[in-house]
């Protein structure tokens, strides 16, 4: 059954919609006379929709909003008022509102609104899921949702409008440092409800910059972690390199030299590795193990979708650098990049035509 929670100062009126509402089927109704008491309620019990009027003295509708989408994004917000304006319906639209209602109410077409609402709204319930496949997944099929994410008791929201994050917010933060973060929190929740729940856009950066932004801090976090404790020192005949495969012999370049500020990788995505590298390029190491990540999620956005469908090409856009990414065809999962400045060469025309020269000529 639908959990109504409705906050008004008028207790005579809260009364009157109380008993409204009641008499329709499938709801359970709980009243707030105040946006306090509102907060308690939603803290302590279990809410599916907030319909609460605007103007009240101590919290009013938008706070009650505000401290709403921060602290139980979850929930539908309705709001009512008697006196409608543009910037208090904009605002509230902003603050993840779905709709504002003029008193006197209609309390049929309210009811309407509220199945409709639930009808098409949340969709799945995910947990332990990969954040950025989902991400990637939803960007590709152009889908236009809410993300209510928790993990390790943050809670966040993510909102895309066909396929474009327009929108982030945590507790503390908003736009594209909020969306970084999230990004980067482990063994994530998430709830998917099937509408955008504003229009505001504060993310300025694509999907791909965010993700591989989230992974770099990520890394960067991990090196200043204190060095794990040496071994202890092992006993005779102790060889601590006995179990790793023998150095593959260097291989020589491809007749398809890039130019100096390019650089072609052979990545094996099994073994983790930088199989052959041409040219040179800035943090290298740190690239490819971006790229490797990126593509891995983009296959297991495919398969998550059920496509029947291999990566063909993948193009990596970022600040300091994009990325032409191919699979080889072989029996090992590989795949070769093609590296570049963005700022030097970024006609990717001519890029496709020189990865096709260097897979032609050896690769």
């Amino acid at each position: 059954m639908t959990r109504v929670l409705i906050v008004d100062d008028d207790e005579s009126q809260l009364k009157q919609l109380a008993r409204a509402f009641l008499a329709r089927r499938n709801l359970d109704v709980v009243t707030a006379s105040s946006g306090e008491a509102a907060r308690l309620l939603l803290d302590n019990e279990s809410i599916d929709i907030v319909l609460t009027d605007l103007q009240m003295p101590d919290i009013n509708g938008l706070q009650l909003a505000q401290w709403l989408v921060q602290q139980h994004p979850q929930v539908m917000l309705f709001a009512m008022t008697a006196y409608p304006d543009d910037d208090s319906v904009e605002q509230l639209r902003e603050l993840g509102g779905i709709h504002c209602f003029t008193k006197p109410l209609d309390v049929a077409a309210v009811h309407d609104r509220f199945a409709e609402t639930l009808a098409t709204g949340l969709q799945g319930h995910l947990s332990n899921v990969s954040l950025p496949s989902v991400l990637q997944l939803i960007e590709m099929d152009g889908k236009t949702c809410t993300l209510h994410i928790e993990s390790q008791g943050q809670i966040g929201a993510l909102y895309v409008d066909t396929g474009r994050l327009i929108d982030a917010r945590t507790e503390t933060q908003r736009g594209t440092e909020a969306a970084i973060e999230i990004t980067s929190w482990p063994t994530p929740t998430l709830v998917i409800v099937n509408q955008c729940r504003t229009n505001a856009i504060t993310v300025d950066r694509p999907v791909s910059f965010i993700l591989m932004e989230s992974m770099r801090r990520l890394d960067e976090d991990s090196r200043d972690q204190p060095a794990a404790p040496a071994p202890a020192e092992a006993g005779p005949g102790f060889d601590p390199f006995a179990d790793l495969p023998p150095t593959p012999p260097p291989v020589p370049p491809a007749a398809a030299e890039p130019a100096p500020d390019q650089a072609i990788l052979v990545l094996d995505l099994e073994g983790q590795t930088v199989r052959r590298v041409v040219g040179g390029f800035p943090h290298l190491e740190e690239i490819a193990t971006l790229v490797r990540t990126i593509y891995q999620a983009q296959t297991a956005a495919l398969a998550l979708a059920g496509a029947d469908d291999d990566v063909e090409e993948l193009v990596i856009t970022a600040g300091r650098f994009w990325a032409l990414c191919r699979p080889l065809p072989s029996r090992h999962a590989r795949v070769v990049v093609l590296l570049f400045d963005p700022e030097a060469r970024a006609n990717i025309v001519l890029q496709r035509m020189e990865l096709d020269r260097f897979v032609d000529e050896g690769a």
